[in-house]
Formats: C-alpha cells, structure tokens, sequence
C-alpha cells in the first residue's frame, strides 16, 4: 500500500487569520486518501509564506522523500507546496530522480505522467500570482499615501479604525492622545530631556502601549523625531516623497523644528562629561576590541560586607543597612581600562586599573631615547617655552609630570609617543612613534663632529 504524506498550509502566520484553512484541506485530504487505498503516513501542517524558500517543515518533509520514507505527497493545490522556483524544483527534482508522486484531488503528478508540463504551468501561475499580489499591495499603499492616509501602523496617540462610511482613517487615541500631547509640551519647555519624559509619562501618568507595556526609550526619541505629528510623513521610507496627511495634526510644524533644535543641542557633548587619558587609543591584544574605561564609585557595607555603586543609593541592596548608619565604610573610587568585547563577547582579557596602567606608560617613557640633534632642539625649544634660562631635560620633565598631569595632557603625550597600543593580560604593549624611533645611520651623533647640524639647530632655534 503505498505511504504519502498529507501537507497543508496556510500563508498567515497570525492564528486568528485563516484559522479554518488548514483543518478543511486536512479532513478533505483524508476524505479523498480512504477510498484510493492510500496510507497517511504524517500529517504535516504549516502557517508559513511559500513565496520565498526557508519552510522548515517542508524542507524536512523532502528530506524524508529522499531518503524514502514516504512514496509521495497529498496536498489540496501544487500552490500549498510551492509559490516559488526554488521549492517548486525540490519537487521537480524529487519526482525525477526519486520517484516521489504528487497527489491532489484533481490531478496526479509523476515521473510517467504526461501532465508534468501542467506541473510547470502551475507552478510558474503560482509564481505569477505572488510578483502580482506584492506589486498590487504596493500600489494600493502608494495611492492610499498618496490619498492622505498613512498606510502603516500609527504612532503613539493614533489608532486606525474604520469610520462611519466603512472606510479606514486615522484618529486620536483617547487614552493616549493627550498624553503624548504632554510629552511634546514638556520637551518644548527646554527642561527636560527625552529618557526625563519618558520617566515622567510612565510613572507619573501611567501612560501604557497599545500591548500595555510601559514607553521605550526608542519610542520616545522616535515620537520628537517623526514628522507625522504634525502632518506630513513620508512614503515610502527613504523615498524623499512627502504627503500632507489627513489627520488631525497633535503639534504645529513650528513646535516641531524647535524639538529638533533642542534635541540636536542635547546630543553635544557635555561640559563635565569624564574625560579618560587612553580611551580610543589602546586595542584589546585578544579579540582587537576597543578598549574603554570606566570610573567606579563603590563602597563596602560594614555590616555584610557587600561591595555596591553608592552613589545613587540610600543604603545596602543587601542587608538594607542605610549608608548613614555604617560604621566606617570602606569607600573605593578607581577608573580601571577594559574590552569592550565589541569583536567578541566572552573575550577572557583583564581589565586593568588606572594607576597600572599609567606605571608602564611611564615605565616606557624612561626608556625612550632620541638623537642627540632632536633632544638638543626639543629642549632648548622647551625652556623658551617655559620662559627659563637653562636648557631643561624635556624627556625626564615628562616623566616625572607625567603621573599628577591632565588626562588631557596624558593624552597628548601618548598620542605624539606611542603607536599601536595594545593591552594584553594586563601589560600593555606599543610602538613607537619616529622620531622615538630611529637609527643611528650616516650622521655623527654629536655637534661637535657634525658643525653643520649644529648649525641647522641653531637656524631652526632662531626661526622658532
């Protein structure tokens, strides 16, 4: 008796949208196989697209045919199988070089048939079908775009409905159309930021998604960015094609520029953002990450002995012990450099603390040399900048202010010193930068047997 499987499929991943489809054509499929003698091996279901391959349940099911598990396949269509060339060759394939028997119940296809040709027809209408549905949705979005009605999902404070003439339109939401009305209020003032309001709208006014979820932080700085609040939107997206909406606009176009002035302001730089000596500079020597740093603020409990950031607290997470009530706290405060395991997230490399880190930079510095002409001409250069009358030694100044200087300073230093820094359990390793790196080829080393590149020093002195 021969063995098929029964596959049936349903383009709609969504379980409330053709919920009936799959149980009809398995009971009508089962219908047809008992009176044909015909035994079900499995019935295989799937609510999956066919118009693109990458069907898991499909491609398992010719996985099974080629290995002969089944003689062939009952299904209600050739398009529940296959709207695409790829899968429809699978099935080519099999039939031809495997034997494998297509069934539905107006049609058997097989490698001795002589309906195989209608197998192709079928499949290429199938084909058809799919480029003609995604040309006929994309131009019934365009003219409903064009028609002043936005052809997606609404922002926060809209919702899609059907009006009383049966038509889908844009309106308020409202229960959240005020709400967002106040965020754009709040951000107009210009004191409050973004991730502030958002705060503000779900703690303080309980402002909930459609899915009853609290804002995101995304949605919040998509809300001041996106030009459908007042108006217009664009369609489709990256197309610079602008259309003035139909619905009710929440803000003015006047409100909005401000918003975006005020969030452009927001993106600089702060004043008091931290400053780190070698971040951007040195490379993690395992993955080739970048590395970062980070300050901590910390403190021991002295009850439990739990170690925690501070800063923003009142007392332990732990034992619940206020900070006030701690009898003599330890409290720790270090920057420590560490990957940023960009490349790779479970990269094993150390961090390193700040102040080791600064010991082998000035550790490296103690072993730079330069060429006498260059050191003669870096510290006289030097003095005259420091307005003293003798020459200062500049390499071992550096060295020794080295430690107590600016990150800024530090910075400078080990950019115009170092290369190629790269930090490696706990060491870091570097190249040095020419002149630091040299060699002593042609020229003498010293003025006195070179007159003439005394001389050159004492031009370049001059006309500095």
């Amino acid at each position: 008796m021969p063995t098929y499987f029964i596959y049936s499929r349903k383009s709609s991943e969504a379980e409330d949208r053709q919920i009936l489809s799959i149980d009809s054509q398995v009971s009508e499929l089962k219908r047809f196989a008992s009176p044909k003698g015909f035994k079900v091996l499995e019935v295989l279901t799937e609510a999956k697209s066919a118009k693109a391959p990458g069907r898991p349940i499909f491609n398992s099911m010719m996985q099974r045919l080629y290995r002969g598990e089944a003689d062939g396949i009952l299904c209600w269509k050739l398009d529940r199988l296959a709207r695409n060339p790829v899968d429809g060759g699978a099935i080519i394939w099999a039939m031809k070089e495997h034997g494998v028997k297509i069934i539905t119940p107006f049609q058997t296809y097989g490698q001795f048939e002589d309906n195989v040709v209608m197998m192709y027809l079928e499949f290429g209408m199938a084909q058809k079908y799919v480029d003609d549905l995604a040309k006929n949705v994309k131009r019934g979005l365009r003219a409903k775009a064009e028609s002043g009605w936005f052809p997606s999902c609404t922002p926060p404070g809209y919702i899609n409905q059907v009006n009383d003439k049966g038509r889908n339109v844009i309106a308020r939401d409202p229960k959240r159309f005020s709400l967002v009305r106040k965020c754009w209020d709040l951000m107009l003032t210009g004191n409050h930021t973004p991730a502030e309001i958002r705060e503000i709208a779900n703690t303080a006014w309980g402002f909930r998604t459609k899915r009853s979820n609290p804002l995101g932080r995304s949605t919040i700085y998509s809300i001041f960015g996106n030009t459908f609040y007042h108006g217009v939107y664009e369609y489709p997206k990256g197309s610079d094609v602008w259309q003035t909406g139909r619905h009710t606009p929440m803000i003015t176009e006047e409100e909005f520029d401000t918003v975006q002035h005020l969030l452009a302001r927001s993106k600089r730089m702060p004043h008091n953002r931290k400053v780190f000596a070698f971040t951007g500079l040195i490379r993690c020597g395992g993955c080739d990450s970048a590395v970062t740093a980070e300050e901590k603020h910390q403190i021991i409990c002295s009850q439990c002995h739990y170690k925690f950031a501070y800063r923003r607290r009142e007392s332990c997470p732990s034992c619940k012990l206020p900070i006030a009530e701690m009898k003599n706290p330890l409290k720790l405060h270090y920057v420590y450099y560490h990957c940023t395991r960009s490349q790779n997230p479970t990269c094993a490399q150390r961090g390193i603390e700040r102040k080791e880190l600064e010991k082998q930079v000035i550790q490296s510095l103690g072993t730079i040399r330069l060429p006498l002409l260059h050191e003669l001409w870096l510290d006289r250069s030097f003095a005259r900048l420091c307005g003293s009358r003798e020459e200062l030694k500049t390499l071992a100044v550096i060295r020794e202010l080295f430690a107590t200087a600016t990150p800024d300073v530090q910075r400078q230093v080990a950019m115009a010193v170092f290369t190629g820094m790269t930090l490696t359990n706990q060491k870091v390793t570097f190249s040095l930068k020419s002149p630091f790196l040299f060699r002593e080829l042609q020229l003498p080393s010293s003025p006195e047997q070179n007159p003439f590149a005394e001389q050159a020093v004492q031009k370049d002195m001059a006309r500095a």
